[in-house]
């Protein structure tokens, strides 16, 4: 049965003990460096024809078969990030020879090398914000209410009624521009504190655990000693009245996945 090199991320070669890495995906298959310089790619071996073979779509497309796999490859990345800088790779990049893994990192030393001096002593987190649209909606139509005062309460019930209404109306208008204006607020205020900030796609109808709507999701590189600076600011965003209706939510750290440069290689399946 051939075999192939599984890649699962590229890092510094002096900070990795190639002797003490542990297992890839399964049990059986031991991680191992393949090096160039100051650069260590951490492979393991793989059957081919589980990810290019007879069946291979099926046993992709199989949730039960390659769920353990995916979390495993996320692991082992994990694994290594908390000993050195990380360059991680996407789940199912195979290399037919060593001398394949190694022509990727001669090809692509100097991106990678910068990469991995850039990210040295800082982490990625998450930072996503959610709204509660129907607290907002509320706040919103109350500063209105406020706003007209004596003149709406000077209305009949039933124009009163009508004219609250409208109000309404012009409320779920402003939301969307409300919404906008505060975001690129936040977005200032992480900027800041960040080493670098990147503004993710939001999921269409993401919602957290409260049903509140996803609005802006921000991956951020900051400076390990910077991590408390970088909670109090959005514990102070949290409880800023200004942003009522918005909270933001942190989680991390994680692989430094969304601020590595893509790289040239060929990948074969």
């Amino acid at each position: 049965m051939s075999e192939a090199y599984y890649l699962f991320c590229i890092t510094s070669n002096d900070l990795i003990d190639g002797d003490s890495l542990g297992y890839g995906l399964a049990d059986g298959q031991p991680l191992i460096k393949v090096t160039v310089g100051d650069l260590a790619a951490i492979v393991s071996m793989v059957s081919l024809e589980d990810y290019a073979g007879p069946g291979a779509e099926e046993r992709l497309n199989n949730v039960e078969w390659i769920t353990p796999r995916a979390l495993r490859h996320g692991q082992v990345i994990q694994e290594i990030t908390e000993l050195a800088p990380t360059l991680p790779t996407s789940f199912g990049v195979l290399f037919s020879s060593r001398q394949k893994v190694i022509s990727l990192l001669e090809s692509n030393y100097k991106a990678i090398a910068g990469f991995l001096e850039m990210i040295r002593d800082k982490e990625e987190w998450a930072i996503k914000a959610y709204l509660d649209r129907n607290k907002l909606k509320n706040l919103l139509f109350q500063q209105r209410v406020e706003k007209a005062g004596a003149t709406l309460s000077e209305l009949s019930p039933g124009v009163k009624y009508f004219k609250e209404k409208q109000i309404l109306a012009e409320v779920e208008k402003e939301i969307a521009s409300w919404l906008d204006g505060k975001i690129d607020r936040i977005a200032g205020g992480l900027t800041a504190i960040s080493a670098q900030l990147l503004a993710r796609k939001n999921v269409k109808l993401a919602f957290d655990e409260n049903e509140n709507e996803l609005v802006a999701n921000w991956a951020i590189l900051t400076e390990i000693a910077d991590f408390e600076k970088m909670s109090e600011q959005i514990s102070k965003m949290n409880m800023d009245p200004d942003l009522d209706g918005l909270e933001l939510k942190l989680s991390g750290p994680w692989p430094p996945y969304s601020f590595a440069p893509s790289l040239e290689m060929e990948i074969e399946k």
